[in-house]
């Protein structure tokens, strides 16, 4: 599986002619790497929760 971040938007950044096409990708990627951070912060959650039977009702 391709990783969009770190293998597709770069390349298409050297490719880009044009400043709003560059700023276009380049938030595209941040936006990509801190929805890839959320989701791995609410999983570490999710599995802590899971093992801990206080936490439970709360899910």
């Amino acid at each position: 599986m391709t990783n969009w971040q770190t293998d597709i938007i770069p390349k298409w950044l050297e490719e880009a002619k044009t400043y709003p096409t560059k700023a276009l990708l380049y938030m595209a990627g941040e936006i990509y790497a801190e929805q890839a951070r959320r989701l791995e912060t609410e999983k570490g959650k999710l599995d802590g929760m899971m093992w801990s039977p206080e936490q439970w009702n709360k899910i």
